[in-house]
């Protein structure tokens, strides 16, 4: 009786056990279109920036306007006392330092 009892228990146990798997579609979060995108409101979508420099030669020389890395943006020639002025488009992302020579 002891051994008829185990295994009813057993069996129950193991049949109760069995039960089908749910799985659950992984969603990816990432936005597939345009309109799904979450955008801040002040957001501008500009890559670059216009800036307006004026420069006085203090001397006859050669002006140079560079990116910190290096990047030649513009050259031009300055004549001693003569302002010179220049509208250029760069990129958003450089920052703009002004000095003085």
């Amino acid at each position: 009786m002891k051994r008829f009892t185990f295994l009813l228990i057993l069996g129950i146990m193991i049949f109760a056990s069995c039960r089908k798997e749910t799985i659950q579609p992984v969603v990816d979060p990432s936005p597939t279109t345009m309109d799904q995108l979450v955008i801040s409101k002040n957001f501008d979508w500009k890559t670059t920036k216009d800036y307006q420099f004026t420069v006085t030669g203090s001397s006859n020389h050669t002006l140079r306007i560079a990116s910190a890395s290096g990047t030649v943006y513009h050259k031009a020639f300055l004549v001693k006392n003569v302002p010179y002025s220049v509208n250029l488009t760069l990129p958003s992302y450089e920052k703009i330092h002004s000095f003085a020579l």
